[in-house]
C-alpha cells in the first residue's frame, strides 16, 4: 500500500479507573487508502469505537489517554497536533457519524440550526449556510428537507434522524468518514437504507469510509477490505471476500457463525463460548486462547504476534484451522 490516507502504527489507548489499567487498545496497526472502505469488525469491548475516538483524539483526558503509537493522516501527524489543527480536521477533512444518533443531537435545537451551526462556525452566511443545510439533507436523501428543516429530533424517526447526522458529517465534504455503528438499534429495513446511503455516497464523492460494527456479515458489498479486532488488538485483516469465504482466525471463524443465513433449516444460530479476558490483567499467549477451539499449548503460553500492516493474514498460531481439519489431520498438537 503506497501512500495511505490514513496509517496508524502501534496505537495504544489506555483508560485508568478505580487504580487499574485498561488496555483498551493495545498496539493497533491500520491503513486506508484514498478512496478506500475498510470495516472494523469484534465483539462489544474489542476496541473498534476507542481506536476511532484515537484517531480523531477525542479520547476523554482523564480517564484516558493515547500512551503510544503514531497516527498519520494526509502526511500530518495528528497523535502530536495541536488542538487549533485537530479541529480543522475534526468535521472537515475527517467526518464522523457516532453511534446514537438520539444522543448526538441536540434535542432542544431544530436539525437546520444543528446543521448550520458548524457551517457558519467555518466563515458561511446565514442564508448560504442553510441552503447548504436543505442540498445535505436532499444528497441523503431526507424527504421533504425543505420544509422539515426546522423538525426537531424528537420529531423524526431513527432513521431519519440517522441520516440527519450523516449528513452532518458530510458537511464539509470530508476524504474520510468514519461510521461507528451506524445501524445500530435500526430495523433491518432501515438497516439496508443506510447502509445503501453510504454506498451511494462514497461513490459519488469518491471519500474512504472507516465502517465500525460487530455485525461481520454487514461488511460484504459495502468494504474493499476487513480488520478483526479482538481485546484491543488486530487479530485478522484482509480483502473482504477473502476473509469472508476463508477465515483464518478462530475469531473470524466464530463471528461469521454468529451471522443467521437464509436456508439454514433448523441448524442453530452460533454462538462463542466464554468471555474475552480481562484488559486490566497482563495477556499472555494469545487472548482468544482460553475459547478457541482449536488452542494448543503454544497458543496459551506465546503471542503470536501482529500481522504486518501492509498484509493479509491472522494472529495465530494456527491459522486457518478448525475441529475438522484437526480431526483429519490428527488431532491437537
Amino acid at each position: 500500500m503506497t501512500d495511505p490516507l490514513l496509517r496508524v502504527n502501534g496505537l495504544r489507548t489506555e483508560f485508568r479507573v478505580d487504580g487499574s489499567t485498561i488496555r483498551a487498545v493495545d498496539g493497533v496497526d491500520l491503513a486506508l487508502s484514498p478512496g478506500e472502505a475498510v470495516g472494523i469488525v469484534g465483539e462489544s469491548g474489542s476496541g473498534k469505537t476507542v481506536t476511532a475516538m484515537s484517531i480523531l483524539r477525542l479520547i476523554p483526558d482523564p480517564p484516558g489517554r493515547i500512551v503510544d503509537g503514531s497516527i498519520l493522516f494526509q502526511g500530518r501527524r495528528l497523535d502530536t497536533a495541536g488542538e487549533d489543527e485537530l479541529r480543522g480536521v475534526r468535521g472537515g477533512a475527517i467526518g464522523m457519524v457516532f453511534q446514537d444518533p438520539q444522543t448526538t443531537l441536540n434535542p432542544v435545537m431544530t436539525i437546520g440550526a444543528q446543521l448550520t451551526e458548524g457551517l457558519r462556525e467555518r466563515g458561511m452566511g446565514r442564508g448560504a449556510a442553510r441552503a447548504r443545510a436543505i442540498e445535505l439533507l436532499d444528497a441523503v436523501h431526507f424527504p421533504d428537507p425543505a420544509t422539515r428543516i426546522d423538525a426537531f429530533p424528537h420529531q423524526l424517526s431513527g432513521g431519519l434522524r440517522q441520516r440527519v447526522v450523516i449528513a452532518m458529517a458530510l458537511a464539509n465534504e470530508p476524504d474520510l468518514l468514519i461510521a461507528d455503528e451506524p445501524t445500530t438499534a435500526l430495523d433491518v429495513t432501515v438497516q439496508a437504507e443506510i447502509l445503501d446511503l453510504l454506498r451511494e455516497l462514497r461513490a459519488r464523492s469518491g471519500m474512504a469510509l472507516l465502517f465500525i460494527t460487530h455485525d461481520i456479515g454487514l461488511l460484504e458489498g459495502l468494504c474493499d477490505r476487513i480488520v478483526v479486532m479482538y481485546s484491543g488488538r488486530v487479530v485478522e485483516q484482509g480483502a473482504t471476500a477473502q476473509v469472508l469465504r476463508a477465515p483464518q482466525h478462530p475469531y473470524t471463524r466464530r463471528l461469521l457463525d454468529c451471522v443467521p443465513h437464509l436456508g439454514n433449516g433448523r441448524r442453530p444460530l452460533g454462538t462463542i463460548p466464554g468471555t474475552p479476558p480481562r484488559l486490566d490483567l497482563p495477556m499472555v499467549g494469545c487472548p482468544f486462547a482460553e475459547r478457541c477451539d482449536v488452542a494448543d499449548a503454544r497458543c496459551t503460553a506465546e503471542d503470536p504476534g501482529p500481522v504486518p500492516i501492509d498484509s493479509a493474514g491472522a494472529r495465530c498460531h494456527r491459522p486457518g484451522m478448525t475441529p475438522h481439519t484437526m480431526i483429519t489431520a490428527g488431532g491437537r498438537g
